[in-house]
């Protein structure tokens, strides 16, 4: 296993609830496990990309884990952490701005307080590339595939993009579009090596949800031109 600094964002798995900027109270129920941000933590350590990118801020908690990556690796300039939410300020009153700033992260990372439709295509226009980029926001099957299909014009050459929640049905059936018509650019690859495995139990849990398609966490390192060409061949997903 590899050791991670996962900074201030294991204080949101150890609380019922946090506290927005006009005092509203935000359950913690519905944030990355333990397991996904050990894996963003430890990715953003090891391969040491100079920018990442998130869609869905929400309370922060994977925005802790990368901009936390980014501050860990000593290098200049400083890494940077790109964080799309349309809802920060009106769903979640602001709690992931705070606790950026509670972490003492602000500086790494930069906030994007609108729709990812909006907000991806203008990044590719402006020719901008990250290394590691991580789709959480909107779970409906036509935001999904559209977050990933701006995703893949701005993860650079041997970069990764994460899918969460990738049992869900809509979340699916977008990684079956990239498994079955787009592998000549992205490559799935395994997160064994950045997840808790230090039991028995843990890895033969993990291989046997993996082979029942029933894993959180699903990501692709791109290999070749993810832009297909007028011809290219299609299967059905």
């Amino acid at each position: 296993m590899i050791a991670t600094n996962q900074h201030s964002s294991s204080d949101l798995h150890s609380k019922p609830f946090v506290v927005g900027r006009t005092g509203k109270r935000i359950s913690t129920a519905s944030i990355s496990s333990q397991n996904n941000i050990r894996v963003l933590a430890a990715l953003v350590e090891t391969r040491r990309p100079a920018r990442t990118l998130e869609v869905g801020l929400a309370l922060g908690c994977s925005a802790l884990a990368m901009a936390g990556g980014h501050r860990a690796n000593v290098s200049s300039p400083a890494g940077h952490h790109v964080a799309i939410d349309p809802f920060q300020e009106s769903v979640w009153d602001d709690c992931g701005v705070l606790a950026l700033d509670a972490a003492g992260l602000s500086s790494f990372c930069t906030i994007m307080r609108e729709h990812s439709w909006r907000a991806l295509p203008r990044l590719t226009d402006a020719g901008e590339e990250f290394g590691i980029l991580y789709i959480d926001g909107s779970h409906l099957f036509e935001d999904v595939f559209i977050d990933f299909f701006y995703c893949a014009r701005l993860v650079g050459p041997g970069g990764i993009i994460l899918f969460d929640d990738a049992s869900d049905r809509h979340v699916a059936k977008v990684i079956r579009f990239v498994r079955r018509n787009m592998l000549h650019a992205f490559r799935e690859i395994g997160l064994e090596g950045y997840r808790d495995m230090t039991t028995t139990a843990d890895r033969l849990k993990y291989r046997a949800a993996r082979a029942l398609g029933r894993i959180q966490l699903v990501a692709f390192e791109r290999i070749g031109d993810p832009v297909r060409t007028w011809d290219s061949p299609f299967t059905a997903f």
